[in-house]
C-alpha cells in the first residue's frame, strides 16, 4: 500500500486529505477463486478532532491522543469501503456448476441440467392441458 497524504492543522483539530493506492485479495463471488485487486482512493479526507473539540453526535470524526495520528482505523475504515460488494475475478467468469461444483473456468462438467423445478410441476400440468386442448 502506498499512500500521498497531507496533515493540516485546523480549528478542530488536524484535517487529513490525500490518496491511497492498495491491493487486497478478494474471493470471487461467481467462482470462489482468490485474485488480486487494486483499490484505489483518490479522494481521502477525514477530521482528526482535537481534545477538548466535539462534532454533533450524528458526525463522525477520529481522535487525536497525545501528539500522534493513528492513521490504521482511518486507512482500514476508507479501504474497506471501497471494496466491491460484489467482487469478480474477471467480468467473463462463468461461476460453479450448481449441481456438483465444476469451476466452469476450468471446463465443463458432466452433470445434466435438470430444468425442472418441482415448485412449478402444478404449473406444467396446466400448461400440457393448454396445449392439448388448442393442439
Amino acid at each position: 500500500m502506498s499512500a500521498e497524504l497531507r496533515a493540516e492543522s485546523v480549528v478542530e483539530g488536524v484535517l487529513v486529505t490525500g490518496t491511497v493506492d492498495a491491493t487486497a485479495v478478494l474471493e470471487c463471488a461467481r467462482c470462489l477463486t482468490d485474485f488480486e485487486t487494486a483499490v484505489p482512493l483518490d479522494r481521502l479526507c477525514e477530521l482528526f478532532l482535537a481534545p477538548g473539540h466535539e462534532l454533533p453526535k450524528e458526525e463522525d470524526a477520529y481522535e487525536i491522543s497525545g501528539l500522534e495520528i493513528d492513521l490504521e482505523p482511518l486507512l482500514r475504515d476508507a479501504l474497506l469501503l471501497a471494496l466491491p460488494l460484489n467482487p469478480l475475478c474477471s467480468p467473463e467468469c462463468r461461476g460453479l456448476c450448481p449441481q456438483c461444483g465444476q469451476n466452469f473456468n476450468e471446463g465443463s462438467c458432466d452433470c445434466t441440467e435438470d430444468e425442472s423445478d418441482p415448485r412449478w410441476a402444478a404449473l406444467a400440468g396446466i400448461r400440457e392441458q393448454l396445449e392439448k386442448t388448442q393442439g
